[in-house]
């Protein structure tokens, strides 16, 4: 699981504190802690439109991540950097969700300062891309199976240009978001897996770590029990990110 954040140190956990008066009161905090919840299911069909880049008027203070398993939440709009700051104090970890056909919320506050800003106070980000769904499925966009190789490579090819836009760079993960699926069905599985293999190699030769979301029950389970696909092996993922329906809040379990 943490080969897949984007801030990765072997440095010792800050002393987490409560905010300070000055800070907006705490929200609720987040019931979601990774990998035991899953990402919002994308509902929207177009691309949102993306926020011009801000400067960050007062840089925060440069907080590194801390060491081990991070707790962290999944929200589908990037919160404001107050709403950030205020989370800090118990949280550690956040998804980002970058773009994609499927991706079914704005990006709100997210631009590249957000991100520089967000580091700064120490959180580990978790880029997603919600791209084209399995053929199985019943979303607007769904992967061709016939072009399944050639979309994937596509898929990863505007990530990678999602994720630069943000800061991103080489080095950083990126996470397929694959819903989950109907994974009885061989020629559905066939179609995903070779859109994931696509999509693994082409980040991988883009110089980002490649990570893909999806179900434990159906594209994890897949992953993990296909070595090849279309005649040649099938590129693994370099960070898996699953959801696990087990009615168990926690930081165990496995698909």
């Amino acid at each position: 699981m943490l080969a897949g954040l984007h801030q990765i140190t072997q440095q010792s956990a800050p002393a987490s504190g409560q905010p300070q008066a000055s800070d907006p009161p705490s929200p609720p905090a987040p019931s979601w802690v990774p990998p035991s919840w899953p990402v919002p299911t994308p509902t929207g069909t177009g691309q949102p439109t993306r926020p011009a880049p801000t400067q960050q008027a007062n840089p925060l203070p440069s907080t590194p991540p801390p060491a081990g398993a991070l707790t962290g939440f999944d929200t589908c709009t990037a919160p404001s950097l107050p709403v950030m700051k205020a989370w800090r104090a118990k949280y550690a970890a956040a998804a980002i969700y970058i773009g994609g056909q499927e991706m079914g919320c704005d990006y709100g506050n997210l631009t590249k300062s957000w991100v520089q800003a967000a580091e700064g106070m120490g959180w580990s980000l978790m880029p997603a891309f919600v791209g084209l769904q399995a053929p199985c499925n019943t979303f607007s966009d769904e992967i061709k199976p016939s072009q399944a190789a050639a979309e994937g490579q596509q898929a990863a090819t505007q990530a990678v240009a999602d994720a630069a836009s943000f800061g991103l760079g080489p080095g950083s993960p990126i996470y397929f978001d694959m819903e989950a699926y109907n994974e009885n069905k061989a020629s559905c599985v066939t179609a995903v897996l070779t859109f994931l293999d696509a999509w693994d190699r082409q980040l991988r030769a883009s110089d980002y770590v490649s990570g893909v979301y999806s179900s434990a029950g159906s594209g994890v389970i897949d992953l993990q029990d296909n070595t090849s696909v279309g005649g040649h092996p099938l590129a693994e993922p370099q960070a898996i990110w699953f959801a696990l329906w087990d009615n168990a809040v926690n930081l165990t379990g496995s698909p």
